[in-house]
């Protein structure tokens, strides 16, 4: 990129007249010269040749003062977002949307001891409702048995 002097030969401004050319506050000026970003000639007199480049410069250099850092950026982002799943899975916690995985095992063991006593007594009714031979109560009780020891397995 070309840079373009500006003629040393400029008569130095106000803070007013520099405020216009700069299309900022008068206060804006004076806090920038108290800052150091625009060098003064004297008391409220701006040298256009070199403060209009020094206020350029600063308005360039303004992502990084703001933190323009784009990793920086980011992690604070991230952050955020953790920030936020986190307060979302409290909320579906408190609300009971979610369900600690201790509390389902529990509720699922006590289906599945339920079932399997259950599944083990179904040969003693059906021998006390029938006449079937001993025999074959038996058979019965054994192959609810290895269905049950094969399910387990799985």
């Amino acid at each position: 990129m070309k840079r373009v002097s500006i003629d040393a030969a400029l008569p130095t401004m106000g803070t007013n007249e520099f405020a216009a050319l700069l299309g900022i506050s008068r206060q804006r000026v004076n806090e920038l010269s108290r800052e150091g970003v625009i060098p003064k000639t004297g008391r409220g007199q701006f040298d256009p040749s070199t403060a209009v480049p020094a206020y350029c410069a600063w308005l360039r250099d303004a992502p990084e003062r703001r933190g323009g850092d784009a990793d920086l950026k980011a992690e604070k982002l991230r952050l955020t977002r953790e920030h936020a799943d986190k307060a979302a899975l409290a909320n579906d916690l408190t609300r009971r949307a979610l369900i600690p995985a201790e509390e389902v095992e529990r509720a699922w063991t006590a289906i599945l001891v339920n079932l399997r006593a259950g599944l083990l007594a179904v040969p003693a009714r059906v021998s006390a409702r029938t006449s079937l031979p001993r025999e074959v109560v038996q058979i019965l009780d054994s192959e609810v048995r290895q269905a049950l020891e094969e399910l387990s397995r799985e």
